[in-house]
């Protein structure tokens, strides 16, 4: 575009170069005739007719000068239009070529960058894919390391427990053995003590079967005796303070003491059911074999006229 402006300015300043020439043709030619035309003389007031032959020649030939040069003017006008035509027609077909080969080249670096870019893309997209890989591989590697870590520690937390539970389970057996073996002495101790008062408390039984047979006969015969034979309540106090009770047997004192001295677990209490169910079984034994069971509360008066009968 700046060539064919320019283009264009050559072209008119040439147009206007061939006017200001013939302007100037024609106004150097008015200047010659003016020049060339004779003026009246002062002496005759006529030029001679030479003189106005030559001025005419002189206006003919300056007027064909300047006819020439005005030909020649629009000559060079002509040729200097046609100049400019030709250059701002080609200034325009280079003009367009140029917009062509830009418009070519300008196609061209946007497919070249269209191309890079895409390739760019790619790149950034599989760099992307395997860094994404290598992420997850080596997040898969730290899982797997951390599940073995924790089944490794999972399994010596099974192990130590199963060893404490060991531990324990052992101590508390010994504990408890200890326990039961002690438990066990001193059972076999009271049942040996329990063993030897019921062997002691044979011949108390036995001496306690010939009085309850004397205090049944002391009863018949108080059953038989009228009331003018009463005896004499002195009599009675003196037969009372003459009996003599049962001596407490050595077996009797070892259940006693050691009833005491034992602690408060299941042998001592079984020791003393023992001896109460002893005491019981003795107690139904005697009321099942006196005749006269009612008559228990008569026991007394049995040893005091037994007593006295003596």
């Amino acid at each position: 575009m700046s060539k064919e402006s320019s283009t264009k300015t050559d072209g008119q300043a040439e147009e206007a170069t061939p006017d200001a020439a013939d302007e100037k043709q024609a106004e150097g030619s008015e200047a010659t005739a003016a020049e060339v035309t004779p003026t009246p003389s002062g002496s005759d007031g006529q030029g001679t007719t030479s003189e106005r032959a030559t001025a005419m020649r002189a206006t003919l030939s300056a007027r064909r000068d300047a006819e020439s040069l005005l030909a020649e003017a629009s000559a060079l006008r002509r040729t200097a239009a046609n100049d400019a035509d030709a250059m701002v027609a080609e200034a325009e077909t280079l003009a367009e070529q140029l917009l062509a080969e830009s418009k070519q080249s300008a196609e061209k670096t946007t497919v070249e960058a269209q191309e890079r870019a895409e390739g760019i893309v790619a790149r950034a997209r599989t760099e992307a894919a395997q860094v994404k890989q290598d992420a997850e591989a080596e997040a898969e590697e730290v899982r797997a390391s951390a599940k073995a870590e924790a089944d490794e520690l999972r399994a010596n937390s099974d192990a130590e427990r199963e060893r404490m539970r060991a531990e324990v389970t052992e101590e508390v057996e010994k504990a408890s053995r200890a326990q039961l073996e002690e438990l066990q002495t001193k059972s076999d101790i009271l049942l040996r003590q329990v063993e030897l008062g019921v062997h002691g408390l044979g011949p108390a039984l036995e001496g306690a079967m010939s009085v309850v047979g004397d205090v049944i006969g002391s009863l018949e015969k108080l059953r038989s005796v009228t009331p003018g034979e009463a005896p004499d309540f002195a009599e009675l106090k003196q037969a009372l303070d003459a009996v003599e009770m049962p001596e407490p047997r050595a077996g009797d004192d070892v259940i006693v003491g050691e009833a005491e001295a034992s602690d408060d677990h299941s042998p001592r209490s079984g020791s003393a059911e023992v001896a109460v169910m002893g005491e019981k079984s003795l107690a139904t034994a005697d009321r099942s074999d006196s005749p006269q069971g009612d008559d228990a509360g008569a026991r007394p008066l049995g040893w005091l006229f037994r007593a006295s009968q003596s």
